[in-house]
């Protein structure tokens, strides 16, 4: 589905991009977040393995101001641990930010002395903004992060048991967050685990719906966009700047009686 395939007001609806950033220089990420904003008129940017990306995410404000006379904000908290890796970028014009905090998931952890990635899991955190959609009045909680690389992956019994209890711990801190919140929910997230994977079970029981359904990542669907409160409209993936793909879906809000 491209684009201008998709349907809706674009005064009722909006659309969301989930970004895993990568390796790669400073302009070629900043000119696919351009592309996003204005090609796919995309409000909204849940980022992933960005800590190292203040430059960037600062040029790309500039460009968006400068060059197309948009105003975007950004939230990368680097004081909070995690927080940096997992920035959110949104249009000003489209979404006035309300709150926003960063919600440590899960601490740097010891996964055992071999493996994929490091022995040490770092400190993994949700980012989360609670936003009022300018054109309609209401309210949205957006949460963003990143699981651990490589849940799916068999390795040795012990290290898969860390493992384990690590990526649960991260999907037990998001179901936290969304058994406190009454409003219209947005995740975007590389959980690095398709939709099907029974470890997502506890964010499907507590109502989050409109999962991803293409692949990113090779044949894997890792990077995913879901919701509650929302009706999905549209869903495309952009390639390009990333070995991810970025996946983007249009959300509508329901009628209110």
């Amino acid at each position: 589905m491209k684009p201008h395939d998709w349907y809706g007001d674009r005064g009722e609806s909006f659309r969301v991009a989930a970004y895993n950033v990568g390796d790669g220089p400073d302009p070629i990420k900043v000119a696919h977040l351009v592309r996003l904003a204005i090609a796919h008129a995309v409000g909204l940017v849940g980022m992933c393995e960005g800590a190292d990306r203040r430059r960037m995410l600062r040029a790309f404000r500039r460009t968006m101001r400068r060059v197309h006379g948009q105003r975007w904000g950004s939230y990368q908290p680097f004081r909070a641990r995690g927080g940096a890796s997992v920035p959110i970028a949104w249009s000003k014009a489209e979404w006035q930010r309300l709150r926003w905090r960063s919600v440590l998931a899960v601490a740097r952890m010891f996964l055992g002395p071999r493996g994929a990635g490091p022995t040490y899991a770092k400190a993994k955190a949700i980012n989360v903004l609670v936003l009022r959609h300018r054109a309609t009045g209401r309210v949205v909680k957006y949460l963003n992060g990143h699981a651990i690389p490589s849940e799916e992956r068999h390795l040795s019994p012990a290290e898969d048991a860390r493992r384990d209890e690590h990526y649960r711990a991260f999907v037990a801190a998001l179901v936290g967050i969304l058994d406190h919140t009454h409003v219209p929910v947005v995740l975007t997230a590389d959980l690095n685990a398709g939709p099907t994977n029974p470890k997502l079970g506890p964010l499907k029981d507590a109502g989050m719906t409109g999962w991803s359904t293409e692949p990113t990542h090779d044949r894997s669907i890792f990077d995913h966009i879901a919701a509650r409160g929302l009706l999905l409209l549209g869903e495309d993936l952009v390639h390009g700047a990333s070995d991810h793909a970025t996946v983007v879906h249009e959300f509508g809000f329901p009628v209110v009686a």
